[in-house]
């Protein structure tokens, strides 16, 4: 059996930064990297987790403790809020997985480089972000 999953690239305002983001449809939680968490200062709820993520490959499995939740990201002057579970994490600052995307009912257009949000009560948002094949990572 052959399991496809999308993704996209691109930065946003998480917190009220830029921040370099990975929609990713093959990662069931959202992350946001060590060091992005240390500046996003003490405004947001903190909760204890105890959650191990199994990574690609043989790689054992990384733990995280720590939850941030509700941060706030924008898109098109609205705000969705995500739950950022906070991980080492070297590549991007942020990772929304198929919690957050599934939630706001996200759809990822790989080949245009589109995340397409079917909000309900509100007009569809779509975030155009970076092709990954046009960039080196």
């Amino acid at each position: 059996m052959h399991i496809s999953f999308s993704y996209a690239l691109g930065t946003l305002l998480v917190s009220g930064n830029p921040t370099h983001v990975l929609f990713d449809s093959g990662g069931t939680n959202s992350f946001v990297s060590s060091d992005k968490a240390d500046k996003l200062g003490d405004g947001y709820e903190k909760r204890e987790v105890n959650v191990l993520e199994h990574t690609a490959g043989n790689q054992p499995p990384l733990q995280t403790r720590i939850v941030l939740v509700g941060i706030p990201v924008v898109i098109q002057d609205t705000i969705l809020h995500a739950n950022l579970l906070v991980m080492p994490m070297e590549m991007f600052k942020v990772i929304f997985g198929m919690d957050w995307l599934s939630g706001y009912h996200a759809h990822l257009d790989c080949r245009r480089s589109r995340v397409v949000f079917e909000l309900r009560n509100r007009p569809r948002l779509t975030y155009c972000g970076i092709n990954p094949s046009k960039i080196a990572l």
